[in-house]
């Protein structure tokens, strides 16, 4: 089955490119990005579903959970997990559960993150910085307005530590609030593309520019980058999406803004940036919280699913409209679709996968009325099938896949909003 994205990169997890398999390699070597699986031979799928296994293959776990990730912490081959973890005496704690026998986890100790992750620990990523192809980890702690970044590299046994010889990160911008790790260079290490909602300066002033770029050397030393490689820009991002989006197979940006107004910027090639030229984008205003991507329509380009909290009504096709599509119409130039289909309720969330191995892109619309499930028929037409699909009717924080049993499919770590533990949903068909 495939997983039409790196999902690894998302706030929850990360988030999730040309097509998903040659993306993964192109850009993420190691690292939990696009990938592709065979269906099993005999699956139907409309039989697919997801079932509940969290108490067979969990154990119990302290906090309150607020975020995880999928990630390959071994050379087992298998899907492992990272949980960060609220704790009643208003610490926080980083809790490394290693996949010992296809869904049933194990936690690890780790003395070095017990003792250094920060109270103030507000993020989270994980990356193969040091090129061994096994997954290290990147926290993002302190306040807005002084962040600090640390990077945890992996014993290639689920075991962190800090490297004390290697120098550290440059200072974060004032603003910081995630990173995500990808190649955006394309020579093939992973570098550190760091947002928020609004960066600043020393004087507390917006800054010009509004990402921050640190460029990996492939030994997990790090370079200030962003006024080489990264545009002016306003402030409002609240997510990056990557995706090659004009053809070229170099990894360019969809920039989701809170406040509507959108930007698309193009990589050269060698991870320079610039915006779109006018006309690539549509201006829709709203309150925009995410997005996703996707080859729709199967035209060997990618689109755009983008989702809002409000939108403008002057901007919408019909009434109570939270979701688009952006068709990419070619070299990264799109067009505004409507499908009514899609849930008409404030939604926080997307992603998309192929979650029954049909060559279909599913959808899951997380809503602040619930989870929903859509099930992709090919040209444009989705069924809604959350009932079916998913073991029962929730909110969620948010979800992270990967293949935890290694049958193909991808699961489900989700962690749902009312009681805030994460849950393993396994994928089956009978």
């Amino acid at each position: 089955m495939k997983d039409w994205k790196s999902i690894f990169n998302s706030p929850f997890i990360q988030n999730h490119v040309l097509n998903k398999t040659f993306l993964a390699l192109l850009f993420a070597i190691g690292a939990l990005c696009a990938c592709s699986h065979t269906p099993l031979i005999g699956d139907d799928p409309k039989s697919q579903r997801y079932v509940d296994v969290t108490k067979k293959s969990l154990p119990p776990l302290p906090g309150v959970h607020r975020q995880a990730a999928v990630a390959q912490l071994n050379r087992d081959g298998r899907k492992d997990l990272l949980v960060l973890s609220r704790m009643k005496d208003g610490g926080q704690k980083l809790l490394v559960l290693i996949n010992a026998s296809q869904e049933k986890f194990a936690v690890k100790s780790n003395e070095v993150l017990d003792r250094e992750i920060d109270k103030n620990t507000r993020f989270f990523s994980a990356g193969d910085f040091n090129g061994d192809r096994i997954h290290d980890l990147l926290a993002v702690s302190g306040s807005k307005a002084k962040p600090e970044a640390r990077i945890f590299l992996n014993n290639q046994k689920g075991y962190f530590y800090v490297e004390e010889k290697s120098p550290p990160l440059p200072a974060l911008i004032p603003g910081v609030e995630r990173v995500d790790p990808v190649d955006i260079d394309q020579d093939g290490d992973v570098d550190l593309f760091f947002t928020g909602k609004k960066l600043m300066d020393s004087k507390g002033e917006t800054r010009e520019r509004q990402i921050q770029l640190m460029i990996n050397d492939g030994q997990a030393k790090f370079e200030e980058a962003s006024l080489i490689l990264t545009p002016p820009l306003r402030p409002g991002i609240v997510a990056p999406i990557f995706a090659d989006y004009d053809g070229d197979a170099a990894l360019d940006v969809f920039l989701v803004y809170e406040q509507g107004g959108n930007v698309l910027l193009i990589n050269n090639g060698l991870g320079k940036l610039d915006e779109a030229p006018p006309g690539a984008l549509p201006n829709i205003q709203g309150r925009h919280s995410h997005a996703d991507w996707a080859d729709f329509d199967e035209d060997e380009d990618n689109d755009l699913l983008v989702v809002a909290l409000e939108m403008e009504e002057k901007y919408q096709d019909h009434p109570r409209e939270y979701s688009y599509i952006l068709e990419n119409v070619g070299r990264g130039r799109f067009k505004k679709k409507s499908l009514r289909a899609f849930p008409t309720l404030p939604t926080e969330k997307i992603y998309m996968l192929d979650a029954d191995g049909n060559d279909t892109v599913d959808i899951f619309f997380l809503t602040r009325k619930g989870a929903y499930f859509f099930s992709g028929l090919g040209s444009w037409s989705f069924s809604q099938e959350t009932r079916k699909r998913l073991p029962y009717f929730t909110t969620l924080k948010g979800v992270s896949f990967g293949d935890i049993n290694g049958d193909g499919s991808l699961d489900i770590f989700a962690i749902p909003t009312k009681n805030q533990k994460v849950r393993l949903w396994v994928s089956t068909f009978d």
